[in-house]
């Protein structure tokens, strides 16, 4: 269906379409979702998606939504092509010519892989259509409709193509502004009263039309740790590897079927790390009449120069923080630095995908060089209309044929093709009313040593469409720490990861006890139903361990395809539940280190900011825990807090204190010494789903003092 070298977007790009026309129909809002990261559900403000493509699409998914897709897909090329050809027709008043503008823009490699990968990245076709709007404003063309077209264009970018492409518009038209500045026939219109008119007129619908949209972004972006979520792997290094090499405007795309036999170990390496993001080959025929309409522009002093200026700013924006040439960073500093230092606009991470603008400027050019080539032969009597029509027929051609972007190999087509099967299983619970169970699929967050690291959680996401049963985990664009901590909540969560590592290590924590307990107990309180684990993830050492483990937890399975094996929880939750002290450390509030105690390696925690715990006591043996959970009433039971501590540095205090409604109420201390010793103090929790929160204090100099750490170990809970 989508090539893709990493199929975990194209998975999130079918839930995408699918979500947004079932939360229109069932009255939810499309920029926020219960069924990922339940409980908690997840924001899908910073979600690349396409709720315009994903309306439009719903009809086709009457028959699939992979079939759905795929329309909108070819669709996306058609009208990328067709908006081009209104504008360069606009331009050069010559049909061939932006004929070919629109197939440069339309089938640019660029375009090409962006849109097998990204489903916003298909809808390219409105930037054009905002250029020639804007620029008949400039011209004083039918001013106000202008406007009204600008407003409607930029809307469609935004809504249709993503908040990215939106930006990329807005900063393009600025500096097509600003050429217009330079030019003293143009500085007249822009500083009259009527253009600035319709700039108003533009910017009201704009405002009024996109209110909605606009004000969920607006909500998501005053939220608490938001700007952590926008900034998700947007750092120097992700910068970096979604770069464009220079060598790669040069060099056919990695997907180019054609080139791909002949390319070398060289070739390769300016791929490394990410081949979607890093191809931005121009094309050669594209490149020649590009350069010629230059040539013609300069000797006329012609306004198409601004073309060429916007487009190489745009094209110094792909090419990232540094300069890499060959696949070597050359430490050379590059514009993309000073984008990425700008504030609320530096929302795009991917430096490559500043090549749409660049690739738009290139077909904009090629189409004036094409009109002057064309008009040289004429005038030579060279070239008839027949022969024309001809000529741009075959330029078409080699222009295909340079861009092209599907592999030829069976094998390579397997590498970027996705392949949708659904489970039976799925099918099944769609088919049923969803009774507020939910599902944790295995592996629950992406496995970073593998070439395809959130393969096995896009398409658990994209079962959900099929499911409409919530998943304990996903696959979104930008997660947050909240969501994390969601999924690693649960120890199984971080055993699986730690069985996928190169070295893996044991589950540790503070806390000493069975984190099956505690696994169990997240699954209750998650009203988890079914636990699944996707075989295709791991290799036949780790799977049998991890069937091992589910089979002695749930018993057989109630689903397995070979491919995919259903566990049910019910019972296994029913006789464990509130049944023993479970206790989930806020892992990120204790500072794990490793220390040598009278000659012997010990594993040890130090509370910071203080270390909390929150521990949930166990009912009665002879309570039934589903009527006691419901009754809402507290049951105390007395508990002994046990652990054991240590000073490695010298001497230190430990505080406990216990969490109320009205603060923090210390209820024992204690002396450490070098010598690791047991501590304990008695407590009187409440039973069931309300939750103890313990403290465990460091004295301020020792808190303060990182050097000289408190060192506590095999926190136990128990009944007395």
């Amino acid at each position: 269906m989508s090539p893709r070298e990493q199929e975990a977007t194209t998975y999130q790009n079918l839930w995408d379409i699918w979500w947004v026309p079932y939360a229109i129909t069932h009255g939810a809002n499309i920029y926020s979702t219960p069924l990922l990261f339940w409980p908690l559900g997840s924001s899908l403000s910073f979600q690349t998606m396409s709720p315009l493509m994903a309306i439009l699409s719903a009809p086709f998914q009457a028959v699939s939504i992979p079939f759905a897709y795929n329309v909108m897909l070819f669709l996306g090329f058609a009208l990328s092509g067709v908006t081009t050809y209104i504008l360069a027709d606009y331009l050069t008043k010559n049909k061939y010519a932006a004929f070919i503008a629109g197939i440069i823009y339309a089938f640019s490699a660029f375009h090409m892989v962006q849109a097998y990968s990204h489903i916003e990245w298909i809808n390219i076709e409105w930037i054009p259509l905002a250029l020639y709007f804007f620029i008949r404003m400039l011209r004083k063309e039918a001013i106000y409709w202008s406007a009204i077209g600008l407003a409607i264009s930029l809307l469609l970018t935004i809504f249709m193509s993503g908040y990215e492409q939106g930006l990329m518009a807005f900063m393009m038209l600025f500096f097509v502004f600003l050429a217009h500045l330079v030019y003293k026939q143009n500085r007249k219109i822009i500083l009259s009263f009527a253009f600035w008119k319709a700039i108003g007129l533009a910017a009201i619908l704009f405002i009024i039309l996109g209110s909605i949209g606009f004000a969920s972004a607006i909500s998501a972006l005053t939220q608490p740790n938001s700007q952590t979520t926008l900034n998700y792997l947007n750092d120097v290094y992700h910068n970096a590897l979604w770069s464009n090499d220079l060598l790669s405007f040069f060099l056919p795309s990695y997907h180019n079927g054609f080139a791909y036999g002949l390319a070398s170990t060289f070739y390769y390496s300016i791929y490394v790390g990410d081949p979607t993001s890093r191809v931005a080959y121009i094309g050669f025929v594209a490149l020649i009449l590009a350069l010629y309409g230059l040539t013609t522009s300069f000797k006329k002093k012609d306004i198409t120069i601004m073309f060429f200026g916007v487009g190489i700013i745009f094209f110094l924006l792909s090419l990232g923080p540094f300069l890499q040439v060959g696949g070597s960073v050359t430490g050379i500093p590059g514009l993309y630095s000073i984008y990425h230092a700008l504030p609320l606009v530096n929302y795009i991470r991917e430096p490559g995908r500043f090549d749409l603008i660049f690739m738009l400027m290139v077909a904009v050019l090629a189409a004036y060089g094409a009109k002057d080539m064309m008009a040289k032969f004429k005038d030579k009597k060279t070239f008839g209309t027949s022969t024309i029509l001809v000529a741009t027929a075959i330029i078409t051609f080699i222009i295909m044929f340079e861009s092209a972007g599907m592999p030829l190999s069976q094998t390579f087509i397997n590498q970027t093709t996705t392949y949708i099967t659904v489970p039976a299983f799925y099918q099944y619970l769609g088919s049923h009313q969803w009774m507020g169970e939910s599902i944790y699929s295995i592996p629950a967050v992406p496995n970073q040593n593998s070439q395809l690291p959130a393969q096995w959680t896009g398409l658990a996401t994209y079962y959900t469409a099929i499911s409409k049963t919530p998943l304990v985990g996903g696959y979104v664009t930008r997660e947050n720490l909240t969501q994390q901590l969601v999924l690693f909540n649960i120890p199984l969560t971080q055993e699986v990861v730690d069985l996928q590592n190169a070295t893996p290590t044991p589950y540790i924590s503070p806390v000493y006890q069975n984190p099956t307990n505690q696994t169990l107990l997240s699954f209750f309180n998650y009203n988890t139903e079914f636990v699944t684990l996707q075989k295709g993830a791991f290799n036949s050492t780790i799977d049998t361990y991890i069937e091992t483990y589910l089979y002695g937890t749930f018993g057989n399975p109630v689903y397995n395809d070979g491919n995919v094996i259903v566990f049910q929880t019910t019972n296994t939750l029913e006789n464990s539940a509130y049944r023993s002290f479970v206790a989930y450390p806020q892992l990120t509030q204790w500072a794990p280190f490793k220390t040598l105690i009278n000659g012997t390696p010990e594993q040890l925690w130090d509370p910071i900011n203080p270390g909390a715990i929150v521990v949930y006591a166990p009912f009665p043996n002879n309570t039934n825990v589903q009527q006691a959970l419901n009754s809402k009433t507290e049951t105390m039971v007395n508990a002994t807090i046990g652990f054991f501590g240590v000073a490695p540095s010298g001497s230190g205090a430990l505080y406990i204190e216990e969490e109320t409604s009205s603060g923090a109420t210390p209820i024992a201390s204690f002396n450490f010494t070098t010598t690791i010793q047991h501590y304990s103090l008695n407590v009187t929790m409440v039973a069931g789903a309300y939750g103890n929160t313990y403290l465990f204090v460091p004295q301020e100099s020792q808190q303060a003092a990182q050097s000289n750490p408190l060192g506590v170990t095999d926190i136990t809970f128990s009944g007395r």
